[in-house]
């Protein structure tokens, strides 16, 4: 704890290199404390090398266009406000352009979805949660 309290409060990027390095120095003492093997193996399992660069484009196009998305939404709305004239003309147009914007963010989180590797664990997690209820239920 007395290494958290060196981090800025705003720092939220260091506290999670933080928290990753603490883990991941747990995690080594566990290993050398069973001698389940070699410490450089071990650390390949811990180290991701980082996301791919499709995932990291996706990743930050969902973002603008969820900002995006925002942007548009507060404008049209404080224009609403300000002017009340032919509303039932503009709402329909509003709506139509935000769901324009909406279909552009799904369709960035489904690329993102396609290029970050955790098929199998979303298939596999899928069935847990049914085998769950199927079993609650039964």
């Amino acid at each position: 704890m007395r290494a958290k309290k060196l981090l800025p409060r705003n720092s939220l990027k260091l506290r999670v290199k933080f928290l990753t390095l603490k883990k991941e120095r747990d995690y080594l003492k566990k290993s050398l404390r069973d001698n389940s093997g070699d410490t450089h193996d071990v650390l390949n399992e811990i180290v991701p090398e980082g996301p791919s660069k499709e995932y990291e484009n996706y990743r930050r196009r969902a973002f603008r266009d969820t900002q995006e998305l925002w942007f548009f939404a507060r404008s049209k709305l404080d224009s609403l406000v300000k002017d009340k004239s032919k509303i039932e003309q503009k709402v329909p147009e509003i709506l139509s352009e935000l769901e324009a914007r909406e279909q552009s963010v799904l369709l960035d989180l489904e690329k993102l979805k396609e290029n970050d590797g955790f098929d199998a664990w979303r298939e596999a997690e899928a069935g847990d949660l049914s085998a769950l209820v199927q079993a609650r239920l039964n």
